[in-house]
């Protein structure tokens, strides 16, 4: 029989339900539905269920500018979790595995799985959203549409993606990052890198269990990971016969190698690249669940926005868990880890290390033709989980390029220099990065949304609703071309 609900109509579809007829088949089915929806009024708030002290951390990272990556990789963070849990942690540790990036997403997923709540996947594409809805905190850090469609004129030439990429082209980059409203107080598990030279950049997300359950810090691999391969990227990328895609790879192991020397342990995913400036061809190596979309103005008149003509996948081992690169203890270095009170760390390590780890050789491979004027948004899934692609493409043609304001790249002062009498400025790269983390930040918040991390949970047979909560870290670069005396 179907379960009780309350209320005069649940009475009556209770009273068909339980006489053989035509009805009774409907009065069943509507009951269930009934009942779904009053669990689902008390369970999807639950994944942000915000604390006093992480609505404050919301607050200031609303406000906050973007966060550095000299964290001390070496130093202690405390254990901020109940003591219950930390006890259950230090007395039974698991053993290592590919982990889940947000404790708080993945307990609302399990508890829906054992309360019968998953919803049939829905395919398609989300629902539009007004852009004039996005807050202030983003459409301040974008130009005017007036100003964008002024700049239009002169594309037509940089539509056509049919051909290889142009020679004498660099990339001019910033970056903005937010971290978890609770992880504020050490910058959060993310990491980047930007090389001077405008060939190379890179994105690392820090896996948080390691702080949370090893006391070590998350960010620490991270850091020294992205820190190799920006080292790397000098030779690497000033060899003019290097072949980018391959170029991409040898940083990615470059900077796994520096990172495992340096013994800061941990895991971290990776998004690196390398441009090659004699063919205008960017290499991708990319490990894990960070992204990257290559954005491209089509020519449609005042219309004219951006449009993906290049993008890279994530890599999972299962849904919420990405490939991962890692720096585990030796057997050595476990006297001096349980002196530390690292003895989860130290049990956890002894019952994996049969477990094959992933590699640097694991990552996918990529190679894009690049344009003068073309647009490289890379992101943790901080980004990508929270926005869609057509909503990046819709925030970042508020934007003028350099190739738009008749900048060019000048090599000696590694500036951006104006070929126009009007001295007229491109959009800076770190300020379209911080409108992009703010957006995502937005929706993070959002309790009832239908996020990229909903449709993917739903197309995995789970039940979660909203954005997710995660460190944000965004990384943008504008292709441009040299001055006609460097070129």
């Amino acid at each position: 029989m179907a379960p009780a609900v309350d209320g005069p109509l649940a009475f009556l579809l209770s009273q068909l339900a339980s006489r053989p007829g035509k009805l009774q088949a409907h009065a069943e089915s509507s009951l269930r539905f009934r009942q779904r929806q009053e669990s689902r009024k008390a369970f999807d708030i639950e994944p942000h269920a915000l604390s006093k002290a992480t609505r404050t951390g919301v607050r200031q990272a609303l406000s906050s500018p973007s966060f550095s990556t000299g964290n001390d990789p070496n130093r202690e963070v405390p254990d901020r979790r109940k003591p219950t849990e930390q006890a259950a942690s230090l007395s039974s540790p698991a053993p290592l595995r590919h982990a889940l990036s947000d404790q708080t997403v993945n307990a609302s997923i399990r508890r829906s799985a054992t309360k019968g709540l998953l919803p049939a996947s829905t395919e398609g594409p989300a629902e539009e959203q007004d852009f004039s809805a996005w807050p202030a905190a983003v459409l301040g850090l974008l130009e005017p549409v007036d100003a964008v469609a002024s700049r239009r004129g002169s594309l037509t030439d940089l539509t056509n993606s049919e051909g290889g990429g142009r020679s004498n082209l660099r990339m001019v980059a910033g970056a903005h990052g937010i971290p978890h409203p609770e992880k504020a107080h050490n910058g959060g598990a993310d990491s980047f890198y930007i090389h001077d030279d405008g060939l190379s950049l890179g994105v690392a997300d820090g896996v948080g269990e390691w702080e949370w359950r090893f006391k070590c810090s998350a960010r620490g691999f991270a850091d020294e990971l992205m820190a190799g391969c920006k080292d790397a990227a000098v030779d690497t990328t000033m060899d003019q016969n290097f072949h980018p895609q391959m170029g991409a790879m040898q940083l990615l192991k470059c900077g796994h190698d520096a990172a495992r020397a340096s013994r800061s342990f941990g895991s971290s995913t990776a998004l690196v690249t390398a441009l090659s400036e004699r063919t205008g061809v960017l290499g991708v190596a990319n490990l894990g669940d960070s992204s990257m979309l290559q954005l491209r103005r089509q020519s449609n008149g005042r219309l004219a926005g951006m449009r993906c003509v290049g993008c890279t996948r994530e890599q999972q081992h299962s849904f919420n868990c990405p490939y991962q690169l890692a720096c585990m203890p030796e057997e050595a270095e476990f006297p001096r880890l349980l002196a530390e009170g690292k003895s989860a760390l130290v049990t956890a390590v002894k019952r994996s290390r049969h477990m094959r780890q992933d590699a640097p050789e694991d990552a996918d491979e990529y190679s894009f033709n690049l344009e003068e004027g073309d647009l490289l948004v890379l992101g943790t899934d901080g980004l990508f989980d929270n926005l869609h692609r057509h909503e990046i493409q819709e925030l970042a043609s508020q934007a003028i390029s350099p190739r738009e304001a008749n900048e060019r790249f000048e090599i000696r002062d590694r500036i951006l220099a104006s070929t126009a009498a009007d001295n007229s400025a491109s959009t800076a790269p770190g300020r379209l990065a911080e409108a992009l983390a703010r957006a995502a930040l937005h929706r993070s918040l959002d309790v009832k949304g239908r996020s990229p991390f909903t449709v993917n949970a739903q197309k995995a047979g789970l039940h979660h609703v909203g954005g997710k909560m995660d460190d944000i870290t965004v990384v943008c670069a504008w292709v441009v071309g040299l001055r006609g005396d460097a070129a």
